[in-house]
């Protein structure tokens, strides 16, 4: 009986030390992902600080700067584009239903997620440089990434405000007016009956991107129905 304890013990010290090196890998994999994060979105001004004041070390690391400068820009994109799962905005009630069949609408939301791809990627690429102007030459690579770490401050930041953004202020092609939602609620009562209309409830809703677009005058719509 005593051996068999002693084997299940050595079993149960083995899992646990596979268990820690396994955490310590994904957790050397997560902090060098973090670090090259930093990297490409800083890119924009480090390579031109490099080419101004250390142009050995750009040139010995060229390929690495370059396609970080390539990187960055789509990597902008990804973040400033980034909405959280379908189960968690339907829980925050963001908007999850979407439908953007009018062609100015698809033209609205790609210009804003392009805006917001450049507002990014401006403000991480000042504040690496503000910091790589300021805070004296780094000499090692480990001193760059010290300076241009602060760029992740906006990385975090900046998509949960776009993503506010885009909630209280839908990408639309064209302005709502009183008679398109007036058209909108004849079209969903035609479909569903007019059971509500006039009592204001059970009011049928349009779906996709005009329903979220009645939904700011669809008091005056109910009002109208009402008086009509």
């Amino acid at each position: 009986m005593a051996r068999r304890s002693s084997t299940g013990g050595a079993e149960g010290c083995g899992c646990v030390i596979v268990a820690l090196l396994g955490v310590t890998f994904l957790a050397s994999v997560a902090a060098w992902g973090i670090e090259m994060l930093a990297v490409v979105m800083a890119a924009p001004a480090i390579v031109p600080y490099l080419l101004l004041n250390q142009p050995e070390q750009f040139h010995h690391d060229q390929t690495l700067w370059l396609a970080a400068l390539i990187a960055a820009p789509l990597v902008a994109f990804g973040l400033a584009t980034t909405q959280l799962p379908r189960r968690a905005r339907k829980w925050l009630k963001i908007n999850t239903d979407l439908d953007y069949s009018n062609q100015k609408d698809r033209r609205a939301r790609r210009t804003r997620s392009y805006v917001e791809t450049v507002l990014l990627l401006t403000a991480t690429t000042a504040v690496g440089g503000i910091m790589l102007v300021t805070g004296g030459t780094p000499h090692t690579f480990g001193q760059l990434l010290n300076r241009v770490g602060i760029v992740l401050v906006p990385c975090l930041l900046l998509p949960v405000a776009f993503r506010v953004w885009d909630h209280w202020s839908l990408p639309l092609g064209e302005p709502v007016t009183v008679e398109m939602v007036r058209q909108a609620e004849r079209d969903a009562a035609a479909r569903h009956g007019p059971r509500g209309i006039g009592r204001g409830r059970g009011l049928p809703r349009p779906r996709g991107a005009l329903r979220e677009r009645c939904s700011a005058l669809r008091p005056f719509a109910v009002v109208s129905l009402a008086s009509a």
